[in-house]
């Protein structure tokens, strides 16, 4: 009580000796890629396009060095500081609102470029997306002698370094890979759906549900006026909108049924036919609708078919989320006495934090009690574990899975008098 004689009211703040579960990132991705500025090999953190100009890509010029080539006649134009600048510029635009961006050292072979940003990635707790959508523009060296020249990136090697990407994201457990299928843009000017299917099938052969790939590639507005229309990957728009959707809905709703800004056409038309062999592989789809623009119209991640758990993008992302939230909400319960007062605060504390998901409704069930379930007691910790110094909650949730298939029944009734 303050020391004062004067009349009114007055107020004391204490401590209530409760915790609470803050919500963990998952709208920020990390793009890897080559730029002509910036520190090599280490995760930056830009929350503007023109923090990204100022930091990493004064020009967007074709560059021979980025490809690992010297000589520029037998050098193709490299694209990959554009696919990433168009990628940046495409998260920013569809609602993103800030990204790490891990540049490449352009003098390493193709296939061993992943391995210190993956390892500085590693480091980096609040990325919940990774994409490199410089992929594809990459080269390596073909043959011997004076017949040695640069060729794309071959599928077989790309889905190898796209495999390191999951498999990152993996052993992390907290964050997803936005994938790009190969595109041709020198022999075909449309990419196939079939094409698509046999790089799913025959080179990018993961059942791992971390990882989601997306087609086909997107046309947009050049950057520069070297560049006033390009054909580029889609994952950098695609994080935007999964950053968007996970500001406006939450990270429990599927990012699909979304549309992509500064897209203006794609470079394949699908229709259902087409598109019901690529969802079955799990290969997420854009497509055009008349009156609604150009769509994200797929949600699924690269896991097996079969596999019920994890086949929808947003279950996976939000299960990542509760790892993540759970994980840093109770990192006060380390190191106190293992009793059951530290039970019952363990079990409050993430009650509390579930039940407020249930209410915006990320957990289906007409109660909390069916929703989910925690428990942290005696019946999971016994002498052993306590001795141990363990502690074991274990933890239910009812997510919420997408309407994926809209049906109607429609039964005409005849009139009668």
């Amino acid at each position: 009580m303050p020391t004062t004689k004067s009349p009114g009211v007055y107020v004391k703040e204490a401590p209530s000796g409760s915790h609470t579960i803050g919500g963990a990132s998952t709208s920020i991705p990390a793009f890897i890629g080559y730029t002509p500025n910036g520190v090599k090999n280490t995760p930056t953190l830009v929350r503007s396009w023109k923090e990204y100009l100022t930091q990493f890509a004064t020009e967007f010029e074709p560059s021979a060095e980025a490809s690992g080539g010297k000589n520029a006649e037998d050098t193709p134009p490299d694209l990959s500081p554009l696919y990433l600048a168009e990628a940046v510029f495409g998260f920013f635009a569809n609602g993103g609102a800030q990204c790490y961006i891990v540049s490449l050292d352009s003098n390493i072979h193709a296939t061993d470029m992943l391995g210190k940003p993956l390892t500085a990635l590693a480091g980096v707790r609040d990325v919940s997306m990774v994409a490199f959508p410089s992929l594809w523009a990459f080269t390596e060296k073909q043959g011997e002698g004076k017949e040695v020249k640069q060729d794309p990136i071959s599928a077989t090697n790309g889905a190898a370094l796209q495999q390191k990407l999951i498999d990152h994201c993996a052993a992390m457990g907290d964050r997803l890979a936005i994938l790009d299928p190969p595109y041709d843009d020198k022999n075909s000017k449309d990419a196939s759906d079939k094409q698509v299917a046999d790089y799913r099938s025959k080179e990018l052969t993961t059942k791992q549900a971390f990882g989601t790939l997306y087609f086909p590639w997107i046309t947009v507005p050049g950057l520069d006026k070297e560049h006033p229309s390009v054909t580029v990957p889609p994952s950098g728009h695609v994080a935007g909108v999964w950053a968007y959707t996970d500001a406006t809905r939450g990270v429990f709703k599927a990012p699909a049924n979304e549309a992509l800004k500064g897209v203006t056409s794609l470079a394949a038309t699908l229709t259902d036919d087409t598109q019901s062999p690529l969802n079955e592989a799990g290969v997420n789809c854009l497509r055009a609708f008349p009156g609604r623009g150009l769509l994200v119209w797929g949600a699924r991640t690269l896991t097996d078919p079969t596999d019920d758990d994890w086949r929808y993008l947003n279950v996976r992302r939000y299960v990542s989320f509760l790892r993540r939230s759970i994980l840093d909400g109770t990192l006060w319960a380390v190191f106190e006495p293992n009793d059951e007062r530290l039970w019952a605060g363990l079990s409050r504390t993430v009650t509390a934090f579930l039940k407020d998901q249930w209410r915006i409704g990320a957990l289906q069930g007409p109660d909390p009690g069916k929703a989910f379930y925690v428990i942290c007691d005696a019946s999971n910790n016994d002498a052993t574990s306590i001795k141990n110094g363990e502690v074991h909650c274990d933890i239910g949730v009812a997510i919420v899975r997408p309407a994926e298939f809209v049906e109607f029944t429609i039964t005409q009734k005849l009139e009668t008098s």
